[in-house]
């Protein structure tokens, strides 16, 4: 398994694994495609959020996480906020 940043190609399979966690986590939000895609061009554009995508054996995509990564106000380091796992 390798784990990596996502890519615009990947946006397909990310928006079809998104549309399944939606639907069997929370079916009473619905599913917003052009949300999803809206989403996914941010993360290219600006890394907020981050998402990164695991790929299988086959490199065929079998999961993703999204993440918000920031830096403390009043303290060096950083934090990351995980939004969204799904295997």
């Amino acid at each position: 398994m390798l784990v990596r940043l996502m890519l615009e190609e990947d946006f397909g399979a990310v928006v079809e694994m998104a549309r399944e966690n939606a639907t069997a986590t929370r079916p009473e939000q619905g599913f917003c495609e052009h949300r999803v895609r809206e989403i996914l061009h941010q993360a290219i554009d600006t890394v907020l959020p981050t998402i990164y995508v695991a790929e299988g054996v086959d490199r065929e995509l079998v999961g993703f996480v999204v993440a918000n990564v920031g830096r403390y106000s009043w303290t060096d380091g950083h934090y990351a906020i995980q939004e969204v796992l799904y295997v």
